[in-house]
Parts: C-alpha cells; structure tokens; sequence
C-alpha cells in the first residue's frame, strides 16, 4: 500500500478507522476466538513492529496456515476467521509503515497520543 495523506489528521483517521475495522472483524469471528487475549496480543505486536519500523512478527502470508492467530482451531474450522483477522491486520500494518515513511510520520502521531 502506497498511501499519501493530506494531514496529520488524514494519517490518524485512517489508521484509527483501520484498527476499528479490526476490532468490528475481532468481534464479528468472537464465537472462533477472535476477540480473546490471544489474537489481540498478537494484533499489538504487529502495530508495535509496524510502529518502530521492524519486519512483522511473522510473515502475513503464513499466519493461517500454522494458526498464528490462537483461534479454536481444535474445536472448529477457523480459516475465515483467520483470513479475516490477517487483512485487517496487514491492512492496519500497511498504513502504518506508510505514515512513518512521510515527513510528519507516524512517530509524530504517536508522540501525540
């Protein structure tokens, strides 16, 4: 994603807007796990890596495959859910990465908060 913003204002709208689509996503998949401890965590370490500019804490494309995501994968098939979980994500990652690159950045977003 190759996002360019107006403002800070667009930067945070569109960051805030991208992790409340994941949270409606979380909430929506919460009968598979999606809104337990376990995928939240692992959706601050990917804004914590995003935040300070280092890789992912595991690649996108395998979050799936090995249940990355700690969904109830033993009671249930959970593979919509964890698809879902892993595009709001990297959707939220990309906008992130995106701000820092800019001459206000991210960390001038986070230095706000």
């Amino acid at each position: 994603m190759n996002a360019k913003f107006a403002s800070f204002q667009d930067q945070k709208a569109a960051i805030d807007a991208a992790v409340q689509h994941f949270e409606e996503v979380s909430r929506k998949f919460a009968s598979f796990g999606a809104y337990d401890t376990e995928p939240r965590c692992q959706f601050q370490e990917i804004v914590d890596c995003a935040s300070n500019d280092c890789p992912p804490p595991h690649p996108f494309e395998t979050m799936v495959a090995d249940e990355w995501w700690q969904l109830y994968t033993c009671s249930m098939k959970c593979g919509t859910a964890a698809r879902s979980l892993t595009a709001a994500a990297k959707k939220v990652d990309a906008l992130i990465r995106a701000t820092s690159k800019q001459e206000d950045g991210f960390r001038k977003l986070n230095q706000r908060r």
